[in-house]
C-alpha cells in the first residue's frame, strides 16, 4: 500500500483492512474490493495535514484520537506530533467494543 510519510498504519489496522478486503473479495468481487480499498485510502489521505478537523472518537475520551468515515467504515486514528497512526478500520455493523482493542 502506498504510504504518506505523515500517516502510519498500525498492525491491527492493516489486519482490519485485510479482513475487510478478503470478505468483500469472497462475497462480492475483486473489483469491488479494489474500489473499497481505493475509497478508504483516499479517506485516510484526507486526514493529513489537518488531523484535528475530524471528530473525536468518544470511546477513547481523548483529544488525540479521532475518526473519519468512508461509507460504513470508521477509520480511527491517533495524532502524534509529527504523524498520524491509523489505529483501526471498523465496519459500523460490528460491535463497537472492538474499537477498544487498539
Amino acid at each position: 500500500m502506498e504510504e504518506n510519510n505523515s500517516i502510519i498504519w498500525s498492525d491491527i489496522a492493516m489486519s482490519d483492512l485485510d479482513s475487510i478486503l478478503e470478505y468483500i473479495s469472497q462475497n462480492s468481487s475483486e473489483e469491488r474490493s479494489r474500489y473499497v480499498l481505493n475509497g478508504i485510502k483516499k479517506a485516510v489521505n484526507n486526514i493529513y495535514p489537518f488531523p484535528y478537523k475530524f471528530p473525536r472518537e468518544l470511546s477513547y475520551n481523548r483529544d488525540d484520537v479521532r475518526y473519519t468515515v468512508k461509507w460504513r467504515y470508521k477509520i480511527v486514528y491517533k495524532i502524534f506530533s509529527n504523524h498520524v497512526e491509523i489505529a483501526r478500520v471498523f465496519h459500523s455493523a460490528q460491535n463497537p467494543s472492538k474499537l477498544m482493542q487498539y
